[in-house]
């Protein structure tokens, strides 16, 4: 038997919230612990938007008081990714589907004003720039001491921790030289379970910028989603027919050349994998309710076409992911599947021949609050 303690989406830098995860590995005696993902709070997130709010006003004050408005929308469209993704974004959130909805309405007026204001805004995004390196520096230095922290509270596990990377896990995060977290890029052997991670969770958290993000792995998206991968696969395909215009390429021909490059299948092609572990998806672990034009509706949030094909080529008999928020999601599809989520995490009993999930096999324990850990 392989008990494997599982958590996602602890969005925390309180070293308590870990200490308890670290209590009930070694109450249960854990022979694995396996974080998908999410795993500090907002601080980097709230230091970016201090930046961006202090921009926006500025900028604000330069300007006449009777274009202030106008000019608003679009500083706030262009710092959501620009109009064309948060119309695409716009079904799902109320926000930005009113922000499209007045930029529409102002856009000629807009159109004006970026010409008028043309070498102010520059200066202000200069100034900016500078303001994003300076807290980037200032985050550099006061997460160190978040990490450190939290590395010394994972070191009371008496087995390995894993983690897969979500969202929320920066570069800065990665790069951190950590004790006692071992990063699941690849397969590890669980006694005799083969784990395998993938990071698969296809979006940025803003307004945290780019730069933080550069040593993401790219799982490109088929469309029909809204995320920027989803986006970037659809250009990548266009882009392959007219490279290839004389060619007559099928579709899967087109995607095939595609996972070549992609960082997830290359890495986990042809393992042996039993348990695969990633932020989000495939589809029965991306998939919640919310509520669209006043309507409760299904949203699939997809997953990246590296997962898809490891998925069909591996076959692993257990599957676990993050990123939905709520209950834990226990069941099967095409293999069993475990969703912790950011209320609480499972610990799972799973055959080493088998390699399932044996019979009422998985715990759920609920995040206590701080006055129930302590």
């Amino acid at each position: 038997m392989v008990r494997i303690l599982n958590v996602s989406d602890t969005h925390s830098d309180d070293p308590s919230k870990f200490k308890y995860i670290v209590n009930v590995a070694n109450s249960r005696r854990a022979d694995a612990v396996i974080h998908a993902g999410d795993v500090l709070g907002n601080r980097e997130q709230h230091r970016y938007a201090v930046v961006y709010h202090e921009s926006n006003d500025r900028f604000m004050d330069w300007l006449p008081s009777e274009h202030r408005h106008i000019m608003r929308v679009n500083l706030e469209v262009e710092q959501n990714g620009g109009i064309d993704a948060i119309k695409e974004a716009s079904d799902e959130d109320k926000d930005l589907q009113v922000l499209a909805e007045r930029y529409d309405i102002y856009k000629p007026q807009i159109d004006s004003l970026k010409k008028r204001y043309k070498s102010l805004s520059e200066f202000n995004a200069a100034w900016t720039n500078r303001d994003i390196e300076r807290a980037s520096k200032k985050l550099d230095e006061e997460m160190f001491y978040v990490f450190a922290r939290l590395d010394t509270a994972l070191g009371g596990c008496k087995c390995p921790v894993y983690l897969v990377r979500g969202n929320w896990d920066t570069d800065r995060f990665m790069n951190y030289k950590w004790k006692n977290l071992k990063f699941l890029n690849g397969v590890v052997n669980v006694k005799g379970i083969n784990v395998a991670g993938a990071p698969n969770w296809n979006e940025l958290v803003p307004p945290i910028p780019k730069s933080d993000y550069e040593g993401r792995e790219k799982d490109l998206m088929f469309g029909g989603n809204y995320s920027e991968h989803g986006r970037e696969f659809e250009a990548r395909m266009e882009e392959e027919l007219v490279r290839e215009e004389n060619q007559e390429l099928t579709r899967e021909k087109i995607v095939q050349k595609i996972l070549d490059d992609n960082a997830v299948y290359t890495r986990l092609k042809d393992k042996k994998i039993d348990y695969l572990v990633c932020h989000k998806g495939p589809s029965f672990l991306a998939t919640e309710k919310k509520i669209i034009k006043k309507k409760e509706e299904l949203v699939n949030y997809g997953s990246g076409i590296g997962l898809n094909e490891i998925l069909r080529s591996a076959k692993p008999k257990l599957i676990s992911a993050g990123h939905i928020h709520g209950k834990c999601r226990i069941g099967r599809a095409d293999c069993q599947y475990i969703g912790t989520s950011d209320k609480a995490f499972t610990v799972s009993d799973i055959d080493a021949v088998t390699k399932q999930v044996v019979a009422n096999g998985v715990q759920i324990f609920r995040f206590p609050n701080k006055r129930e850990v302590a």
